[in-house]
């Protein structure tokens, strides 16, 4: 009994690495064109900065992470009202930031109106779309920064991810329009 128990567990493991890895052959191409936009933009800065980039368990998203750590939030519901009991969350540190790609297709109206900045009690978070050329697709990306962040290293980033397309604006009546 327990080797049928060893065998179940092993193929439960070898297909989740086969799974993994198909997700990442999945992947979108634009993901590997992003790090390198963003890596290329940030080492010009400072060669030896270094980042961390996590594709969460979507393959539609992208996290890249400087000086992130552990915060204890509340959190706020849509009318303001904050939560009795705080959990855990990651964030930037006072000089660090966490960009948040998500994938989508263009066009997608997301909750948030954007351009916006939101300010939360120990970080920032600039909200955009990024329309990427000459594809279907944008990128929904929120922009999370510390009180002392280094703002050339944050323009350096927002100019990797646009330069992948072009950022969208609201009009007048309240419909997107392109900046270009």
């Amino acid at each position: 009994m327990k080797s049928i128990i060893g065998v179940v567990v092993i193929l439960f493991f070898a297909f989740c690495i086969v799974i993994a890895g198909d997700m990442a052959s999945q992947r979108d191409p634009v993901f590997s064109l992003a790090e390198k936009e963003i890596r290329s933009a940030v080492m010009t800065l400072d060669p030896n900065l270094t980042l961390l980039y996590e594709y969460p368990k979507s393959y539609n998203a992208l996290m890249v992470k400087y000086k992130a750590r552990k915060f204890m939030v509340h959190g706020a519901s849509k009318i303001g009202k904050y939560s009795e009991k705080a959990h855990e969350k990651e964030g930037p540190s006072y000089q660090g930031f966490i960009l948040r790609l998500h994938l989508q297709k263009a066009g997608t109206v997301n909750q948030a109106k954007v351009p916006q900045t939101i300010k939360g009690p120990y970080w920032r978070s600039d909200l955009n779309i990024t329309l990427i050329d000459k594809s279907d697709k944008q990128f929904y990306w929120a922009l999370s920064y510390g009180s002392r962040p280094d703002k050339k290293l944050l323009t350096a980033v927002k100019k990797a991810v646009n330069s992948l397309g072009h950022p969208y604006v609201w009009d007048e009546q309240r419909r997107f329009k392109s900046t270009r």
